[in-house]
C-alpha cells in the first residue's frame, strides 16, 4: 500500500482511511494492538497478534507438546518440592 497523509484529532484520535481498514480487516470498535518499533506507530488486529504470536510458539515448539499440561506438571514437581 502506499503512503497516504493523516492528521491526529483534538481527542488525539487518527483517522485510518477505509481502504486500510478494509486491507486490514479492521472494523469499528475492534481492539487494535499498538506498538512503536523503529520510530514508527504500527497497528495490528488482535486477532492477527494472536495469529503471529501462536506462530512465535510453534516456531520453538516443534515436537507439538501440550505447554499448558507441561506448565501444570512442572507447577505440581515445584509443589511437592516445598
Amino acid at each position: 500500500m502506499h503512503m497516504i497523509k493523516s492528521k491526529i484529532d483534538q481527542a488525539g484520535r487518527i483517522l485510518v482511511p477505509a481502504s486500510y481498514r478494509n486491507f486490514l480487516h479492521l472494523t469499528p470498535g475492534q481492539d487494535v494492538i499498538l506498538q512503536v518499533a523503529e520510530g514508527e506507530l504500527r497497528v495490528r488486529s488482535f486477532k492477527e497478534s494472536a495469529s503471529h504470536a501462536r506462530s512465535l510458539v510453534k516456531k520453538y515448539n516443534s515436537k507439538d507438546q501440550d505447554l499448558v499440561e507441561l506448565l501444570f506438571q512442572e507447577r505440581k514437581e515445584e509443589v511437592s518440592r516445598e
